[in-house]
């Protein structure tokens, strides 16, 4: 998952689409959100509910740690702010609306603090 994170969010800081206004969340973010729930139903056909739970928790602490990582060289205007925000948003309502996981990410809200305390007005 590590992988997942670094190759979906190498070249984060010279993407120009932190310029374009989106009604949508960016392709990094569906990618990983699309990856991660493939992983689930994976898991999912062969795993007890906990150790699902178990196993996703640790994923979410992970994705903390190097989305903030990421997210910390950016430098962003106003439209910019709006599309992180909205792909934060978007990866804890698309992982908290699997089965079982809901408590389970809620860590990521570490991700809306982050981005409170960086990117406030």
């Amino acid at each position: 998952m590590q992988r997942l994170i670094n190759v979906h969010c190498k070249d984060l800081q010279n993407k120009n689409n932190w310029k374009i206004k989106s009604s949508k969340p960016s392709d990094y973010m569906i990618s990983i959100v699309e990856e991660t729930k493939k992983l689930y139903k994976v898991l999912g056909s062969v795993l007890d509910k906990t150790t699902i739970q178990i196993i996703f928790s640790q994923v979410f602490a992970m994705f903390n740690t190097s989305l903030v990582d990421y997210f910390t060289k950016l430098r962003l205007k106003e439209i910019g702010k709006l599309r992180l925000y909205q792909d934060i948003e978007h990866l804890i309502n698309s992982l908290g609306s699997l089965e079982g996981l809901k408590e389970v990410v809620k860590p990521l809200d570490v991700l809306k603090d982050f981005f409170k305390s960086q990117f406030k007005n």
